[in-house]
């Protein structure tokens, strides 16, 4: 593991694509309502720093749940099916609502917590908006796996949609099935597994608990690590390893038609995408399509005319 401090240095040079941190950030600048707090903060979120191998995060406050966004996450962008798990080392398991776990959540129009917006830069730095397949988003929409070693709970897969958690807790608290994992099938399923150590198989929670919602068809989602507290002005702090993210081929997504002398190009757009071609495969010389995609209810549409060779294509992705 490289060592740094996301706090101070962001996830530039880093596997991920963007971080939340306090209250302020985007998408919780425009929120309000339960959880959001202006005094909630993250105290700390280091790679291999303040521990050798592990993923640190101390924060007071911030969570996820209902209409609240203000918790710590860092996350990568993943347009399509996934599977991603990790490790929870230690955690403050017993005190102060300590909410580690893995999220996917909804990139989409009302990312910022509010109404739905139009009209935005595709791409701009965090706060770049994919404007989903209607109807719009009118709330917060994620999955997420976690601990929750209090009240005789152990694991907890949760999702929420427009503003409304369902939380599906399950018995065992203290078990120690610290090892979750979080699947995305066919874009609207989700999955969610646990075992106790690394040499386990995979097994379902103990109330077999699944998520199905057509909210999530054809949405990218940013795809990580989070810790809520819900306990303003009290610190407490998770520590994580042996993350892995494991997604779909960004290239599954294209699609191509042809009529009247052009060529149409289809995919399901988010942040970074750039769509590339190259003459040939031996060697490939991939170069960025120099015409400009029409986006239509989060659709990308570049036409253009059909020449005398072939031609490959590609969609590459860069960060935003």
């Amino acid at each position: 593991m490289t060592a740094h401090n996301y706090l101070s240095n962001g996830v530039a040079g880093t596997f991920f694509d963007g971080v939340y941190t306090n209250f302020g950030d985007i998408p919780e600048q425009s929120a309000s309502g339960a959880g959001n707090d202006a005094s909630d903060a993250t105290l700390a979120l280091d790679a291999g720093i303040t521990t050798p191998g592990m993923l640190t995060i101390t924060n007071f406050g911030g969570g996820w749940e209902f209409n609240a966004d203000d918790g710590t996450f860092l996350f990568k962008y993943v347009p399509g099916d996934f599977q991603m798990a990790v490790h929870i080392n230690n955690y403050s398991d017993t005190v102060n609502y300590t909410i580690p776990s893995i999220m996917a959540r909804a990139y989409s129009d009302s990312t910022n917590g509010g109404a739905p917006l139009t009209g935005a830069t595709i791409g701009a730095p965090l706060d770049g908006l994919y404007l989903g397949p209607p109807p719009p988003d009118t709330g917060e929409c994620y999955v997420r796996m976690a601990r929750f070693d209090e009240y005789g709970i152990g694991t907890y897969p949760e999702i929420t949609i427009d503003n409304q958690s369902d939380q599906t807790t399950q018995p065992g608290e203290g078990d120690g099935q610290n090892w979750l994992l979080l699947v995305r099938q066919d874009y609207t399923n989700f999955n969610v597994y646990q075992r106790a150590t690394n040499t386990e198989p995979w097994h379902l929670t103990p109330n077999k608990t699944s998520f199905s919602n057509a909210k999530f068809a054809g949405v990218p989602m940013q795809v990580g690590l989070t810790l809520s507290t819900f306990n303003t002005g009290v610190a407490s702090y998770a520590q994580f390893d042996s993350f892995m993210l494991d997604a779909a081929s960004i290239g599954s997504s294209l699609q191509v038609s042809s009529s009247n002398g052009s060529i149409t190009i289809t995919w399901n757009d988010y942040p970074g995408a750039i769509l590339q071609s190259s003459p040939s495969l031996s060697p490939a010389d991939w170069q960025a399509v120099g015409t400009a995609p029409t986006l239509t209810s989060g659709v990308a549409t570049v036409t253009l005319p059909t020449g005398g060779g072939s031609l490959f294509f590609r969609l590459s992705q860069s960060a935003p």
